[in-house]
């Protein structure tokens, strides 16, 4: 099935494939090779999916799992802060079905639905510039259609679980290839405020107590704000602690740390 009997929107060019270690490994493969900007892959099943900090990710059939090789220009804003514009992308994907109230941004780049993880972004760059090929950047997306895969560090769950019917992959990659490139639109011609305004109005834990889990340490605080580079502010102690990577657990400072890292 080509892009356009997909009904993917220009410029994108698809590349899919059945089954796959993962679809952000084959777009860097893509992407060393000089493939052009919007190159989408998809992918039926992974068979090495991964996550943040090196984490396996299980890929069944019927999920959705793709990437998108980009080609940063020289005017774009922070590239870091592309995890956002995707974020937001799948929370606008997610609302064609289901009610605003129960979609949730978590810092710095998953959607949650109903207080459960549904969908998440992984970047991956080479911003060196190689001989006539130029830097590039990945953007891998995997969200939940149909099943959600169990994992020890929080609760997960898919869109047929909480539709109560199946969204295709079809259906999920067009809705979704069209939202993101909104996204990107409005992230690279308005700058970053106004794509971090809309995470903000949805984001999950505000001035609530949260654990951050850092490379060398844990600590717990309140979430009070991200500021526009995209950090994590996190009261502690009376003081602000910008948190620029890291991953967030919700619940009490009082109760116990979140679970070891894996």
């Amino acid at each position: 099935m080509t892009e356009k009997e997909l009904g993917l929107p220009r410029p994108f060019v698809l590349v899919r494939r059945q089954q796959i270690e993962s679809t952000n490994s084959v777009a860097k493969e893509l992407a060393l090779l000089g493939c052009a900007p919007f190159t989408l892959v998809l992918a039926e099943e992974q068979t090495a999916g991964r996550g943040r900090y090196g984490r396996s990710w299980v890929s069944p059939p019927g999920n959705l799992y793709a990437s998108v090789v980009l080609r940063p220009g020289p005017n774009w804003p922070a590239l870091e802060t592309l995890a956002f514009v995707a974020s937001v992308a799948l929370g606008r994907t997610l609302r064609r079905w289901l009610a605003p109230e129960r979609i949730r941004y978590k810092w710095p780049n998953d959607v949650l639905v109903d207080g459960a993880k549904i969908a998440g972004v992984l970047l991956e760059a080479s911003l060196a510039r190689e001989p006539e090929r130029g830097p590039w950047l990945i953007v891998g997306m995997g969200l939940n259609l149909v099943e959600a895969p169990k994992v020890s560090v929080y609760p997960t769950t898919s869109l047929a679980a909480v539709l109560g019917r199946p969204i295709s992959v079809a259906e999920a990659v067009t809705a979704l290839a069209s939202d993101f490139l909104a996204a990107l639109e409005l992230w690279r011609t308005e700058g970053f405020d106004p794509v971090r305004a809309e995470f903000c109005a949805s984001a999950k834990g505000w001035d609530e107590p949260i654990h951050v889990r850092l490379a060398q340490r844990t600590f717990s605080g309140i979430m009070r704000a991200i500021d526009r580079t995209g950090r994590l502010v996190v009261e502690q102690g009376g003081q602000l602690e910008h948190v620029s990577s890291g991953e967030v657990f919700f619940g009490s400072t009082d109760e116990a740390s979140p679970p070891p890292a894996t």
